[in-house]
């Protein structure tokens, strides 16, 4: 009789990933192939799978809370892939060099649990001197459980050059909610992805959909993010840049929508060259776009170029702002009106190109006390008006009630132009031993229609007067 010790005797193989084929097939058992490669290896990237971190006899509709298995994946491997299925799970830290992928935004569902008073995912242990490099999440969905106590999707802080791209999120329903929030990043491009914290039957829910800010200052500036074909619903604020610690540069946010907000898109403290094009935003209650510091004129250069301003309160509103320019705006609406295009105070700099009103909805172009960026006027009986709302070029109205003689323009910078309309009878230039030139040195005293244009060299204003009295 043949000896089966020896027919059927088989090398013993360690945990790991053993090259020999497993005769008894075991390795199977435990989701490999013969050869040890991962099963679920599909795609033939280098990148591990959730599902060789769950047990046996897994779920995926979201019944089981999936927390641990799916950080210990993050946490294991730097490309991980999530598959199609509904996973409850919450306060996953995802550190820098991670990239995760879910089968697309309609079929892989990370769900918070309703009574989470947590992020569904948490990277906020970085810290200004060891940021997080390198990062992604993509082709997945976040669903908020319609919870009152999650504090939202996403908080990332202390980041760098990370990409958001084809992610939805929905139903926070906790006010202090937030969809994304990065706080302190560097290098951020968020693209084609939903936020819609509430919905039309619940209404408007959480702060923001997208928060963006530094809540301390940090040696390394938040700048260069980049929102792009984002939409944004039914929240206190579409797109929030709020206040930060210290000055951000180069923020855009082009092709993407806002809907149903107080706030369409909010700017706050510290903000340069933060450039709104390409979008709509329709149906807020306050304002479509509003621009505002608690500190004066820490705000600079503000660029909206071709917006449509669907039925906002009020579309266009700004404080406080040191430069502000406008081009191709379009303001629409079917409604019977009750909407105001634009609300400028103490804004600087301002420069308004093309604008379009359609439709009823706009009834009003300018709000009653505040600065018309089509032609605004000078300070009310003033000798020495200020021209800094005007930018390179810039045309004003006289304002005076009383008899007032102008002896100087203040605020200008070199190379600025300036013309002024006569509205009044009651203003005179004072054209002798000032540095206002023109006219042949003799003052002038302008009358309703009359014109001048000129320009400032840096020192001296130099005029061209057009009398036009008839």
């Amino acid at each position: 009789m043949a000896d089966l010790r020896i027919q059927f005797s088989e090398e013993m193989v360690g945990t790991g990933h053993p090259v020999k084929a497993d005769t008894l097939n075991r390795l199977s058992l435990v989701e490999h192939n013969n050869d040890g490669t991962h099963k679920y290896n599909l795609t033939g990237y280098k990148e591990l799978d959730l599902r060789e971190f769950l047990p046996v006899g897994f779920v995926t509709n979201g019944s089981v809370d999936y927390s641990t298995e799916i950080q210990a994946c993050i946490t294991a491997g730097k490309r991980i892939f999530i598959p199609a299925g509904i996973w409850l799970c919450e306060n996953l830290n995802v550190r820098g060099y991670r990239n995760i992928r879910g089968a697309g935004r309609a079929n892989t569902i990370l769900k918070i649990p309703v009574s989470s008073t947590n992020w569904l995912i948490n990277s906020s242990d970085g810290a200004s001197g060891g940021w997080l490099p390198y990062s992604s999440i993509t082709d997945l969905s976040i669903d908020g459980n319609n919870s009152t106590t999650a504090l939202g999707g996403i908080y990332a802080e202390f980041i760098t050059q990370w990409l958001f791209e084809r992610v939805t999120m929905y139903g926070f329903y906790n006010s202090a909610a937030v969809g994304l929030w990065l706080n302190h990043a560097y290098q951020m491009a968020i693209r084609d992805c939903y936020i819609r914290m509430g919905s039309a039957g619940a209404g408007k829910k959480g702060e923001a959909c997208f928060k963006l800010g530094a809540t301390t200052a940090d040696p390394v500036h938040t700048t260069h993010i980049t929102y792009d074909n984002c939409l944004a619903q039914y929240s206190g604020t579409g797109f929030l840049l709020a206040a930060m610690g210290n000055r951000g540069d180069q923020f855009t946010i082009r092709q993407c929508a806002a809907g149903n907000h107080d706030y369409g898109i909010r700017v706050q403290d510290f903000y340069r060259s933060v450039r709104i094009e390409n979008t709509l935003i329709e149906n807020t209650s306050v304002n479509g776009v509003r621009v505002t510091t608690a500190t004066p004129y820490n705000i600079h250069n503000i660029r909206l170029e071709d917006l449509t301003m669907y039925e906002n309160t009020v579309a266009v509103y700004t404080d406080q702002v040191d430069g502000l320019s406008m081009d191709k705006l379009r303001f629409a609406g079917d409604d019977a009106g009750g909407h105001t295009a634009f609300c400028i105070v103490n804004t600087k700099r301002v420069e308004l190109g093309t604008y379009n009103v359609e439709d009823t909805a706009y009834d009003t172009i300018v709000a009653a006390s505040t600065i018309d960026p089509r032609m605004p006027n000078l300070d009310l009986d003033d000798a020495t008006p200020s021209v800094a709302v005007g930018g390179k070029r810039q045309s004003f109205k006289t304002q005076s009630v009383n008899p007032t003689t102008i002896t100087a323009f203040d605020d200008g910078v070199a190379g600025q132009e300036i013309t002024i309309l006569f509205v009044d009878s009651n203003t005179t230039i004072d054209f002798t031993g000032t540095n206002l030139n023109g006219n042949g040195g003799a003052d002038f005293v302008g009358a309703i229609g009359d014109v001048m244009t000129g320009v400032f060299d840096g020192t001296d204003w130099y005029f061209q007067v057009h009398d036009n009295t008839p």
